[in-house]
């Protein structure tokens, strides 16, 4: 297990489970300056170990955390309870929306998906693991999985929150986004050495 703290928080981070990086800051940041309101019901998919989740707990009402890894969805439960607030989170084991019906229930969804292309490496590291963070052969299975239902969650009015990286072809999120008829802006961007990271937050209309 590892420690790791975050602006006014402190994780636990079991051993098979993705470590917090420049990607969730930047997302969890969002979440508290961009995500304004009261959200009656947000959703955090692939919430690992529970990051997310806590930040989400202090804009809404209830939150939902899914994770495919069964250690993932322990390390956030722990987390959860750390942070005081085991009463309004609900963490689920399943694979993306696996978890839930094609009915529009939630106000904000975050994701922070694994879009690292795959390379002859990933064979080095556990299943659990590289799931984490590999998206396939162009950095993509997992989030066009993702694109192709989460909308039907989703209310209208309500927001989705993603990071994305260049090494995953952003402005191909985007374009899906917008031919799903969102509203869609790039509200954080960081730059380095071998790929930029953004935050892309889109609106149901």
């Amino acid at each position: 297990m590892r420690e790791v703290s975050f602006l006014d928080k402190n994780f636990i981070v079991f051993r098979e489970v993705y470590e917090p990086s420049d990607d969730s800051f930047m997302l969890a940041e969002a979440i508290k300056s961009v995500a304004s309101g009261d959200f009656e019901l947000s959703l955090d998919v692939g919430c690992g170990c529970g990051i997310l989740t806590l930040f989400l707990s202090e804009k809404s009402r209830f939150v939902v955390a899914v994770d495919v890894n069964p250690i993932a969805a322990r390390n956030a439960e722990l987390n959860v309870s750390r942070g005081g607030v085991k009463h309004k989170v609900q963490v689920l084991v399943g694979n993306l929306l696996s978890p839930f019906k094609s009915k529009p229930i939630f106000d904000l969804i975050v994701f922070n998906p694994p879009y690292l292309p795959e390379d002859e490496y990933d064979s080095l590291v556990s299943e659990k693991v590289k799931a984490a963070w590999s998206g396939g052969r162009d950095g993509r299975r997992v989030i066009d999985a993702f694109l192709s239902t989460f909308h039907q969650v989703l209310k209208p009015g309500g927001i989705l929150m993603l990071v994305q990286s260049s090494l995953s072809n952003c402005d191909l999120t985007l374009r899906r986004l917008e031919d799903l008829g969102f509203e869609v802006e790039v509200v954080s961007v960081k730059h380095f050495f071998y790929e930029s990271l953004y935050v892309i937050k889109a609106v149901k209309r």
